[in-house]
């Protein structure tokens, strides 16, 4: 439906770099507004920001083209996640999944069914998980993932994640680098591997400047997404590519190696205690 844009409510937003909306405002004119903006029953915008500020302060338009969001049904699962995951690209899942924190949050104290049931600590960490798999996403990491990209890469990263020139994990290590270098590389029209190759050997150079207080953190989430998804080596070549085997190998030894000597030392520690 058409909607007038005077009436869409925007609020706070996390992402302050519109990018080149002059760009974008010229392919709306060439080819149309491909993918509507997303707003709630209350005219509340949940995705597509950029879409509307072309089209409103660019083009003069009035009026655009929006998809309501009825987050209550999405929250209490009446319609499927695969259904979420298809109809919507990855940045725009991110929204539905922030929209649906929102929501819980703004439901504490009455419909159960609407909200998962964390206890203390683990609140954040559960509604997480519950708003990832509500947004179509395969887990909690994968959605944090592209909410990290939505919220600090160039939109030039978040475009291809949504057009699936970048994996969700690939656009997540492109965050790393200068600005001009993310766009520099996404730019080049390499192909997707090659593309996700230079970002991962550029995020190593990277990460060896990195603080490491931030080492210590990046080591510690990857053990324990590793321990978390419960699942064993023989699982993992199962279902895994070959080419993804080939590149977990290459690094499964420097990272046994670390962990037996953090293993040895806790076993010391422990026994001389």
């Amino acid at each position: 439906m058409k909607m007038p844009i005077r009436q869409i409510i925007i609020g706070d937003r996390h992402r302050k770099d519109m990018g080149d909306l002059d760009a974008l405002a010229s392919s709306i004119a060439d080819i149309g507004l491909l993918q509507p903006i997303g707003v709630a029953p209350d005219n509340r915008l949940i995705f597509g920001e950029r879409r509307l500020r072309a089209f409103r302060d660019i083009l003069g338009q009035t009026e655009i083209d929006v998809r309501i969001i009825d987050m209550p049904h999405i929250v209490v699962g009446e319609n499927a996640e695969n259904e979420v995951r298809k109809d919507f690209t990855t940045s725009e899942r991110v929204a539905i999944a922030q929209a649906i924190v929102d929501e819980i949050g703004g439901r504490q104290g009455h419909r159960s069914d609407m909200k998962p049931r964390p206890n203390g600590d683990e609140v954040e960490g559960r509604t997480d998980a519950f708003a990832a798999k509500r947004a179509g996403f395969q887990g909690k990491r994968s959605y944090l993932d592209a909410k990290h990209v939505v919220e600090n890469a160039e939109p030039e990263i978040v475009d291809a994640m949504d057009r699936k020139v970048l994996s969700i994990s690939a656009a997540r290590k492109a965050t790393i680098l200068p600005p001009e270098r993310q766009r520099e590389i996404v730019k080049s029209d390499a192909p997707r591997v090659d593309l996700e190759r230079q970002f991962e050997a550029e995020r190593r150079q990277e990460a060896l400047r990195e603080d490491p207080l931030l080492k210590c953190q990046t080591v510690t989430d990857a053990v324990m997404d590793i321990a978390n998804t419960g699942m064993t080596a023989d699982e993992f070549r199962a279902v895994a590519a070959p080419a993804t085997v080939a590149r977990l190998q290459r690094y499964a030894l420097p990272a046994f190696r670390f962990l037996k000597g953090i293993v040895e030392v806790g076993h010391d520690q422990k026994r001389a205690g």
